[in-house]
């Protein structure tokens, strides 16, 4: 309207007996100052205002607020339209129009469905950055001592349902110009969510090559997004893996809730350590500003080529040596993981450059609920060679000056300032920053309770972490 129906307000018009306020009054930050001497004074119609004003008073109907609230926005609606029509500014018409426009940006956007809450942003990343070549599943795959009866998985699953992360709730959405939404189901279907792996056609399979068919397959978003496949293993043992969609929850996430169906009960508090406070504002200022250098720069970081599927490979090593081992070369866990992984790839690949790593980091707090992702990430560049693996230590420093640079805090306010746009950009944006060149591989450590447990019945010989692939990457690594 402002740029194709110029108006001239009623202050501005010679013998019509209107006083021009703002040159009269000379309000700082108005038209009438220097301040504003570059704005469109032929911009009257509509009055935005007055538009603005009916909005606050829609949504605060939306929220529920209390009835004196809904009483001051209505006065604040009616003072507007008296201010904007006696000081000369508008029209009645003006302000009109500024209602026509209100009401359609409420039927554009649509009232939230009752009964429904809006998936966070930090959430919703995943939803966006998830293609078929890299479903956005994560999980675990446990090994039993003997195969599972799917009547005692479900049974377990029925028990502890309040305490797994939104495995009663689905998808909905009106368009998809609208952002996606948590809605409850009334019954789950138990007969798809429980499942014996030969009804998917995956019987006699090994764990590695079970769990590769399934990372590969994207949950469907009309139901729930989880699901439990237990299998009878060609060496007899058994094996239950628990499959989830990344929006429901982060990895240790979802081995909180996991613990539920796990006897005997283990209290997830026992697996977080504490949490670093979270930086003043100049450190994730900084942060903001290496998480801007580290998107460029990684763009000319070396690349491991993607096959077609996925594979899935597991390797079982007591707990006990691995710390161990991480003293003996003065790191952690997560950096002698690392250090690893860098030179496994080094040997198979036979390529050499540095690799960019993803490393995502818990901000989970111990008590705290299950649902969400509540994660930061880090990105380590490691030397990559035949023949070369880098010190632990050396790489323990590097991930140490990357925790504390702010920039996990910053990646949480940018998770937060995406929840701002509008769906479709969201979306666009979430596809530039995740994977496609930004990293080259994921590795990431996450806690496990130290007691012998069951699952259904059988004994759990070992449980192995799921994590999936980013778009375009090769490699992701869990412990």
């Amino acid at each position: 309207c402002f740029a194709l129906w110029p108006t001239a307000p009623p202050r501005l018009v010679p013998g019509q007996g209107f006083v021009d306020t703002v040159r009269l009054g000379q309000t700082w930050g108005s038209w009438g100052s220097p301040v504003g001497d570059h704005a469109n004074q032929l911009a009257a119609m509509p009055s935005l205002h007055f538009a603005w004003a009916v909005w606050v008073s829609v949504v605060l109907a939306w929220i529920g607020h209390h009835w004196w609230l809904q009483s001051v926005s209505g006065v604040h609606v009616a003072i507007t339209f008296l201010v904007i029509v006696a000081t000369g500014n508008h029209y009645v018409l003006d302000a009109a129009a500024g209602f026509v426009l209100a009401v359609i940006c409420v039927a554009v956007v649509g009232r939230p469905t009752s009964g429904t809450t809006r998936v966070p942003p930090g959430d919703a990343f995943f939803l966006h950055v998830e293609t078929p070549a890299a479903p956005q599943v994560v999980g675990g795959a446990v090994l039993l001592s003997a195969p599972p009866s799917l009547a005692a998985l479900e049974e377990v699953h029925r028990e502890a349902l309040t305490d797994l992360p939104r495995f009663d709730q689905r998808l909905t959405r009106r368009s998809v110009l609208h952002h996606w939404r948590w809605q409850r189901v009334d019954e789950l279907d138990w007969s798809w969510h429980v499942v014996d792996a030969r009804t998917l056609g995956f019987g006699g399979l090994t764990l590695d090559e079970l769990v590769g068919r399934l990372a590969a397959t994207p949950l469907p978003r009309d139901r729930p997004m989880w699901r439990m496949v237990g299998a009878e293993l060609p060496d007899g043992r058994g094996a239950a893996i628990l499959l989830a969609h990344h929006v429901c929850a982060d990895g240790v996430g979802l081995v909180t809730g996991a613990l539920s169906i796990l006897k005997p009960r283990f209290e997830a508090h026992g697996l977080l350590g504490p949490v670093a406070p979270p930086p003043g504002t100049l450190r994730t200022v900084a942060g903001l500003a290496g998480l801007t250098t580290d998107t460029v720069r990684g763009r000319g970081r070396m690349r491991l080529p993607t096959g077609a599927g996925h594979e899935f490979g597991t390797l079982h090593l007591p707990v006990g040596r691995v710390r161990a081992a991480a003293r003996r070369h003065r790191a952690g866990v997560p950096d002698l993981l690392l250090s690893l992984v860098a030179g496994a790839l080094g040997e198979v690949s036979g390529r050499s450059g540095l690799l960019r790593v993803s490393m995502p980091l818990t901000t989970r707090q111990a008590g705290g609920p299950a649902e969400g992702n509540r994660t930061g990430t880090i990105l380590v560049d490691v030397p990559v060679a035949p023949g070369v693996r880098p010190a632990p230590a050396m790489l323990a420093g590097r991930v140490a000056e990357l925790t504390g640079s702010g920039r996990t805090a910053a990646g949480q306010l940018v998770q937060r300032l995406f929840g701002l746009l509008p769906a479709p950009l969201h979306r666009l944006v979430a596809r530039l920053v995740y994977g496609r060149g930004t990293f080259g591989a994921i590795v990431s450590c996450m806690p496990g309770p130290p007691v012998q447990l069951t699952l259904g019945g059988p004994p759990v010989e070992a449980v192995f972490p799921m994590v999936p692939l980013a778009p375009g990457t090769a490699v992701a690594v869990g412990t």
